[in-house]
């Protein structure tokens, strides 16, 4: 139940990003992401008594659906990270950093854009994923931050400041 209400929040959180994005595809790859992160730790929490696995089990998901997603040709068997995947993570970080410096909003979502998404959104539900155990009130911390750029940026006058 409480996954289900973290995933929900995420979700809609997640969504108060629209204004700055156009399209619909930087939508779906983060909400994939949240969705494998939130499964992947639900689904270890039912089968293992230890406290600390979900969470390993929840990155591990992430980090091959990374790969898989973004690194496959330089992954071992298309999964299985290697060095040159975190030279590829890294080109596609600077690609994205580079890509909301120059672009005006609604930005175009880009690869790189996409990945940092997917990164944003991983991170941010394992942070809920975590912290809803122990704290439930901090879980709004990663909504609020997924939220916070629509907010300080200004979507209408397409002006190239207001960056997160």
């Amino acid at each position: 139940m409480s996954a289900g209400l973290t995933g929900l929040a995420l979700l809609l959180a997640y969504a108060g990003l629209r204004p700055t994005l156009q399209g619909l595809s930087w939508y779906l790859v983060g909400a994939l992401f949240i969705v494998l992160v939130l499964v992947a730790a639900n689904v270890t929490r039912r089968l293992s008594r230890r406290p600390w696995l979900p969470t390993v089990v929840a990155a591990l998901a992430s980090l091959l659906a990374l790969t898989l997603g973004y690194a496959a040709d330089k992954a071992l068997l298309g999964v299985i990270p290697t060095p040159d995947v975190l030279t590829r993570f890294s080109r596609l970080g600077e690609q994205a950093w580079l890509s909301i410096a120059e672009q005006a909003l609604p930005a175009t979502p880009e690869l790189g854009i996409v990945f940092l998404l997917a990164l944003l959104t991983s991170g941010c539900a394992l942070f809920a994923d975590i912290v809803v155990r122990r704290a439930p009130a901090l879980t709004a911390a990663p909504c609020s931050r997924c939220s916070a750029c629509p907010s300080r940026s200004a979507p209408a006058s397409r002006s190239r400041s207001g960056s997160c």
